[in-house]
């Protein structure tokens, strides 16, 4: 969960006094009064681990450091990762703990912006943990979305272009590549490359290496060579093993071929988990946007004075609005707006046809315009925009098909 940057400052203390709010209310405690354990450490859960410290009554225990360090960003862990720092990890709490008793003390909720902080990130972990441990819990896409979403971009997204991976003697006369040559192809102790390499090469980059310059493809970059464009232009149709001498780029080169790797489409399994990644923003979109949807047929809203419904402007004016809008922000905005005061509506359909073309036109996501005009299509069966939501479902991912611009454009389409 991302918290904003107002209210990150005061997260911590935030949550520590909140706690204690809550507790005191279960336990009489009062703010000039005793400090149970609760109030300021731990998760709510019984803790036998051994006491560390105690301050004024109150106890640290080993599980409180661990959850304590379990807090802190991930680039702050390693500076409490010994015994020593372990200490000084223990004074910090205990010097918090002093300062948020001092608050308690001071009654500081009673100022309106630390009530404030305490019910922001009451509501924000509230909504986060709803999220993680309820909504999406277990929420991943099904093999066969998986399946559907390879096939849908494996021709433009999954492709592995042609490599080649070489290593080279660089030398900066005929002469040197010349007697470098040969002594490759001499039979003595030293006629292995990388010695022949250690020996005659001028490129002190490669000879990092061992004079291998890697994996690259035709016009690739390769880091070694500031002309590496040229290089792999000249070399990358070359059958693997040794090439005598060539001039490229000012130098001349002695090229081993050492491998090479035809291009390919990935394979499901290898980009199984990239896929999953890709489609779990759109899941938790559509689980979040049906629970709303279920939670306002149980729990209508009702909106007054200038949030009534549409702000006081029709369905079909916000659908107007939405096709003129110019940024895909405010055109959300307006379809969302309709979606959510006129679900009856005759344009209903139609704004959901419309945010399945924004997606797909906007950023290119899929999972989300099959989402919506999925909706069009099972919500409102009658409507006319059925046909050309299941056309484009029908249709969507095909190598020949163009998103239509319009409805009119859709129309005129051979079906």
């Amino acid at each position: 969960m991302i918290i904003p940057s107002t209210v990150r400052r005061y997260a911590c203390a935030a949550l520590v006094l909140s706690a204690a709010l809550v507790l005191a209310s279960c336990n009489g405690n009062s703010a000039s009064g005793g400090y149970a354990k609760g109030d300021l450490f731990g998760d709510g859960q019984k803790d036998a681990s051994p006491v560390v410290a105690r301050v004024g009554g109150v106890e640290i225990t080993q599980r409180d450091l661990e959850l304590r360090l379990k807090e802190m960003p991930d680039d702050q862990k390693s500076q409490y990762a010994g015994q020593a720092e372990q200490r000084q990890l223990l004074r910090l709490m205990i010097g918090e703990l002093m300062m948020a008793q001092g608050g308690l003390d001071a009654d500081v909720t009673a100022q309106p912006e630390v009530m404030q902080q305490l019910i922001t990130v009451r509501r924000m972990v509230l909504e986060g943990a709803f999220k993680e441990h309820v909504l999406w819990k277990d929420l991943a896409p099904t093999p066969e979305q998986i399946q559907q979403e390879y096939e849908l971009q494996k021709a433009v997204h999954y492709q592995v272009a042609a490599a080649v991976q070489a290593r080279h003697i660089q030398c900066n006369t005929k002469a040197d590549a010349d007697a470098a040559w040969a002594r490759l192809h001499s039979g003595g102790d030293r006629s292995a490359f990388p010695y022949v390499a250690a020996d005659f090469s001028r490129n002190p980059l490669s000879l990092q290496q061992e004079g291998i310059l890697g994996w690259f493809n035709r016009s690739g970059f390769i880091g070694a060579l500031p002309y590496g464009k040229e290089f792999s232009e000249v070399v990358f149709d070359w059958a693997p093993g040794l090439h005598p001498p060539v001039q490229i780029g000012g130098h001349w080169h002695i090229v081993d071929i050492m491998d090479r790797q035809s291009a390919r489409v990935l394979s499901l399994a290898e980009v199984r988990d990239r896929i999953v990644d890709q489609l779990k923003p759109g899941l938790q979109d559509a689980a979040r946007d049906e629970y709303l949807a279920t939670r306002l047929k149980e729990a209508p809203v009702e909106y007054f004075g200038e949030f009534r419904p549409g702000s006081g402007r029709t369905a079909a004016e916000l659908l107007k609005l939405g096709m003129l809008a110019a940024k895909f922000e405010r055109k959300l905005e307006l379809y969302d707006t309709l979606l959510e005061d006129y679900p009856d509506s005759k344009e209903a359909p139609m704004a959901l046809f419309m945010k399945a073309n924004l997606y797909l036109d906007t950023t290119g996501d899929m999972y989300r315009c099959r989402y919506f005009l999925q909706q069009a299509v099972e919500r409102y069966p009658q409507s006319e925009i059925r046909d050309q939501a299941q056309f484009m479902l029908d249709n969507l991912g095909k190598v020949d098909f163009r998103s239509p611009r319009s409805i009119q454009e859709l129309n005129t389409q051979p079906r």
